[in-house]
C-alpha cells in the first residue's frame, strides 16, 4: 500500500501514514503462533500498548532492550533479569561517572540521586517515618555530621567504637544550651550557664 517496491518478505507493506479508525476501541493485534500477542489500542481517553497474553513487554532502542515490563508487572530498567522487585534499575557503570537514578524539580534543581557507586545525595529536608539503622551489630560504618565551619563535625568512628566531636565542635545540653562541653585544640572546657554544676558519685 503506497509503494511499488516489494521487500520480498513482508505480507503487508505500507508506505506513508496509515490510519485505523473504529467507533469503539480501535485495536491492532500482532500475534506469533504459540507466542505473545502484542496490541496497540485507542480508548476514549487512553492510548494502550501491551500484551494480552502471559508474556513480558520490551521496549528497545538500537536493537537493545532498555525497558522491560514483566508479565507480573515488575518494571526493569537497564536489565532484563527479574529478581521479583517491583522496580529494578541497573546503572550503566559501577563508578562515580553516572547516576542510576536522578530526580529534579520543574526548575531542574537536583532533589535526589543515587550514583552507580552507591552514594545517595538528597537536597533539602529528609523525613524518615521509621528507625534509621547504619550497619548491623558487629559490622558498622563511619557516620559524619558536618556544620557550617570547616573541620568542625561530629563523627561516629566505626573502628574506634567512639562518638567523636572534633576541635571547637560544641556539645550543648539543655534547652538554652545551658551546659557546654568542647575542646579547642589546646584546652578542654565545661561551661555551665544555668544553675549549679553537680558532679555526683
Amino acid at each position: 500500500i503506497g509503494t511499488t517496491t516489494d521487500d520480498g518478505s513482508s505480507k503487508l507493506q505500507v508506505a506513508g501514514t496509515a490510519s485505523f479508525v473504529n467507533s469503539g476501541n480501535g485495536q491492532i493485534n500482532i500475534t506469533r503462533t504459540s507466542g505473545a500477542t502484542t496490541f496497540i489500542q485507542s480508548q476514549t481517553s487512553t492510548g494502550v500498548i501491551g500484551t494480552s497474553t502471559n508474556h513480558k513487554l520490551d521496549i528497545k532502542t538500537n536493537g537493545d532492550t532498555r525497558l522491560r515490563i514483566t508479565s507480573d508487572g515488575n518494571l526493569l530498567l537497564g536489565t532484563t533479569i527479574d529478581n521479583n522487585s517491583r522496580l529494578r534499575i541497573i546503572g550503566a557503570t559501577a563508578d562515580t561517572s553516572k547516576s542510576a537514578l536522578e530526580v529534579r524539580n520543574s526548575s531542574f534543581n537536583a532533589l535526589f540521586s543515587i550514583r552507580n557507586d552507591g552514594r545517595i545525595d538528597a537536597s533539602g529536608p529528609v523525613n524518615l517515618n521509621g528507625s534509621l539503622q547504619v550497619g548491623v551489630d558487629d559490622t558498622g560504618y563511619d557516620v559524619f555530621f558536618y556544620g557550617a565551619t570547616s573541620g568542625a563535625y561530629l563523627q561516629w568512628d566505626e573502628s574506634g567504637d567512639a562518638l567523636e566531636l572534633k576541635d571547637s565542635t560544641y556539645l550543648y545540653l539543655g534547652t538554652g544550651n545551658d551546659l557546654q562541653l568542647y575542646h579547642n585544640g589546646t584546652d578542654s572546657y565545661i561551661h555551665n550557664d544555668t544553675g549549679d554544676l553537680n558532679i555526683e558519685n
